[in-house]
């Protein structure tokens, strides 16, 4: 079984972390303690595995290899802000297959692969200089036959995965926190940031995405489906969850964003509300996929999704959390998650779908089927595929709490628990007739 893990010292205000990852992977905790640059580490390290396939197509040897990511680290986790000081940050996706990266006493930055790591890319760098050899006495297009060596050198790089690493090993996607930032760039997104260089580069790279996903969704939307089969009954029940969130529905006409309001009102997205233009972004990947109307095939496809919550009502909250259950249930693809939140609605709305699991396992059918009343299959949750963490001073704590099998509801409670507290102590005061 593959063992999928990160370890983090003395980086980025972390002082140590180390945590072990599943299919959805939660953090959670108060603003500045890590949780973003976390999840950013791991997009980080994940997407080396598919950059060593760019590399080697384009003939790069490895030492240029890798001052580019030592670059893109250098760019995604700039000194200003993460410190100078030394760090040690390792990525494993089993005990074999690793990454790290760290940083001496003399500030120097060094990036390790392990030896299975290290061979894998020299038998693909073989299997590229075969490629070439063959391809000089051709003289068809060189584009044509880059796209096809590519595809080759990725077969090959699952067939010396097992079975389990590949499962963690596929295309990644982030999907930044303050989203509504793209509610006033509403034609060519991608052109307009990929020319703004002074931007995050992770509020860059997902303009291109979410144009992407919002071209494919508008082409598709037309489609017809059969009356009275399964498909039809799955995507109307998406649409109902999608509007109740968006509490309007999303259409796109000349290249301008639009929501339709229940009572007509047709409200371009630049003027509608901070909860809607933050959650959009998020709805369009989420419907686009649910439909399945993108297909990555075998590979597992992961996304980094910062405060799914933003700007929403708890109900709302719940609704989101629904919808990405679904996805991670979803039979026609392999999803992976990472999600950073400080919503215990959050955490809450996982621990019904964790519940719900546990009933369902007892294999009680009464009791199954009063459980479907409330939460459907497509949304159940296994505690195998979860892990959750609470960030905080510098350390991570595991918050699964094994006896039950849900997440620890301390961690829910503390936040009104403190709260309540204060507002007891304020009470004391105003009846007290001492005071």
């Amino acid at each position: 079984m593959s063992n999928e893990k990160i370890s983090i010292k003395n980086f980025g205000g972390m002082t140590s972390l180390e945590v072990e990852l599943r299919q959805i992977n939660i953090f959670i905790g108060p603003q500045a303690s890590g949780k973003s640059i976390t999840v950013k580490l791991l997009f980080f390290f994940k997407n080396i595995l598919s950059d060593i396939i760019e590399s080697i197509s384009d003939g790069e040897d490895k030492r240029i290899f890798k001052n580019e990511q030592l670059k893109k680290f250098n760019a995604y986790f700039p000194k200003e802000s993460c410190g100078e000081s030394p760090f040690s940050i390792s990525y494993y996706l089993d005990e074999l297959i690793g990454i790290s990266i760290n940083r001496d006493v003399k500030g120097k930055l060094k990036l390790k692969f392990t030896k299975k790591l290290d061979d894998i890319i020299a038998h693909l760098k073989n299997i590229y200089r075969k490629a070439q050899d063959q391809n000089s006495l051709k003289e068809d297009d060189y584009f044509f036959r880059n796209h096809l060596l590519k595809q080759d050198l990725q077969k090959n790089l699952y067939l010396l995965l097992s079975k389990d690493e590949q499962k963690f090993c596929g295309r990644q996607f982030f999907i930044p926190a303050g989203r509504s930032f793209y509610a006033n760039l509403q034609a060519n997104i991608f052109s307009f940031l990929s020319a703004n260089k002074t931007l995050d580069p992770f509020l860059i790279e997902f303009g291109s995405i979410y144009e992407n996903f919002k071209h494919i969704l508008n082409r598709r939307m037309g489609r017809i489906l059969k009356p009275d089969n399964k498909e039809e009954k799955r995507h109307n029940e998406i649409e109902k969850i999608i509007s109740d969130i968006l509490k309007s529905s999303y259409q796109r006409e000349n290249d301008k964003d639009y929501l339709i309001h229940l009572d007509k009102r047709k409200v371009n997205l630049a003027n509608a509300s901070s909860g809607q233009q933050e959650i959009l972004p998020l709805l369009i990947i989420l419907e686009t996929l649910l439909k399945n109307r993108v297909s990555f095939g075998t590979e597992t496809v992961t996304f980094f999704i910062e405060e799914p919550e933003a700007h929403l009502f708890p109900i709302a909250q719940n609704k989101i959390i629904k919808l990405l259950a679904r996805l991670c249930n979803n039979e026609e693809s392999r999803y992976q998650l990472f999600i950073t939140t400080h919503s215990p609605y959050v955490l809450a709305s996982f621990n019904n779908l964790l519940l719900a699991g546990n009933i369902i396992d007892k294999n009680d059918k009464n009791k199954t089927s009063k459980v479907f009343e409330h939460i459907q299959s497509s949304e159940i949750i296994s505690i195998d595929k979860i892990s959750a963490y609470s960030l905080s001073n510098g350390v991570c704590n595991d918050i699964i709490d094994l006896d039950s099998n849900l997440i620890n509801a301390k961690i829910l409670d503390s936040a009104s628990e403190d709260i309540s507290i204060e507002f007891d102590k304020l009470l004391d005061i105003e009846f007290d007739t001492e005071a």
